[in-house]
């Protein structure tokens, strides 16, 4: 994350067009569905926080040296946490 914690945007060669052309197209559709599904149950339907999501994202903590990536990051700011990560199959 960047300082302020904002998202920034970081294009990979593990998304779009190169991604399906990989073999990964039914790994993205399985995050969306997850997304998708997560916005029905969990959230109500509200699906205006679908407009911000990121796919692929790298979490580097430099106070610690930790460093992990997930599937995607949906900003959903609440009382408790800013975002919700997805991750389907590292985990």
């Amino acid at each position: 994350m960047a300082d302020g914690n904002e998202l920034p945007s970081r294009p990979k060669a593990g998304t779009g067009a190169k991604a399906v052309q990989a073999g990964f197209g039914p790994h993205a559709v399985a995050v969306t569905v997850t997304i998708l599904a997560y916005t029905d149950t969990v959230l109500r339907g509200r699906r205006e926080y679908l407009t911000d999501w990121q796919v692929e994202v790298n979490h580097a903590i430099k106070e610690t040296g930790l460093s992990f990536n997930t599937d995607a990051v949906l900003p959903v700011p609440t009382k408790t946490s800013e975002v919700r990560l997805f991750e389907l199959d590292n985990g």
